[in-house]
């Protein structure tokens, strides 16, 4: 796990200061162009659009790979904010409901792997399950439990796909080292939901 982090922390630092300052500098060339003849605006400004799409994108995914603002804030404030954020991002319905006065302490382990799975989950809605709602829900007492739920096309548990059954096993592998247990229930056409809990017999 310290070593994906590790990775995930080198690629995101790259990916805004190296590849950002680079799309930094593409956008000024073109700028520049367009200033010098103007007659090639009209042309470029796609291209300017695009850019800046893709520029949207790098930090997109370096704010995603980072798990230093998880780490440093509340891991519940932090999911809103990425909620949020999906939200505006996507376009796609994304609640997320918790208890606003509850409190609990988490480790930094704890932080890292929930937050990795919440990710995993969300991603799996949007590229695999193609829904168009999803729920996120947690509560603290009298333990932890994150609920994800979507409207998506669900799949068959018993007779899963192989890509599906690895991205179960690395997410199950995950929630056990901080002994946490997670559960899958799904049906064709019918959405998923996942739940992550906090085994509270440990």
């Amino acid at each position: 796990m310290e070593t994906y982090e590790q990775a995930a922390s080198n690629i995101s630092g790259d990916l805004h200061d190296d590849v950002g300052q680079q799309l930094t500098v593409i956008n000024l060339q073109l700028e520049h162009l367009k200033y010098d003849s103007p007659d090639l605006e009209i042309a470029l400004n796609p291209v300017s659009e695009s850019l800046s799409t893709l520029s949207q994108s790098i930090r997109s995914i370096s704010h995603s790979l980072n798990n230093q603002l998880v780490v440093q804030q509340d891991l519940l404030k932090g999911i809103a904010a990425e909620v949020e954020r999906l939200k505006q991002r996507t376009g796609i319905s994304v609640s997320f409901a918790f208890e606003p006065k509850a409190r609990k302490e988490f480790t930094t382990n704890e932080k890292i792997i929930i937050y990795r799975i919440f990710q995993e989950c969300i991603n799996n809605s949007f590229k695999h399950a193609k829904a168009s709602s999803i729920k996120v829900a947690i509560t603290v007492t009298p333990r932890f439990e994150m609920t994800i739920t979507d409207n998506g096309v669900g799949f068959d548990t018993l007779k899963n796909t192989k890509k599906a059954s690895l991205g179960l096993l690395s997410m199950n592998s995950r929630a056990a080292a901080i002994g946490y247990t997670l559960t899958i229930a799904s049906t064709p056409n019918k959405g998923t939901t996942i739940t992550l809990s906090e085994d509270i017999t440990n």
